[in-house]
């Protein structure tokens, strides 16, 4: 019932806010399975910026690997 409503976004865009407000993180980073092209969308839509594949062991798959700073949010 909560598919497809944004609360996804609206959680990634509050926990990315605390990061870089509260902890004073300098940048953000984000993977996704390969097949879950939902998750890519919320991290695209936030600003997260793609920088390539990383092998994750759990999975022995190439996963897509985001970056996120303070200004890409703000420019979003």
């Amino acid at each position: 019932a909560f598919w497809r409503r944004g609360l996804a976004q609206e959680a990634a865009r509050a926990v990315a806010e605390f990061g870089f407000g509260q902890l004073g993180a300098k940048a953000l980073f984000a993977g996704h399975h390969p097949d879950n092209t939902a998750s890519r969308h919320v991290l695209t839509k936030l600003g997260f910026r793609f920088t390539g594949e990383q092998l994750y062991p759990p999975t022995g798959q190439m996963h897509p690997s985001y970056l996120l700073t303070a200004s890409d949010l703000s420019a979003v």
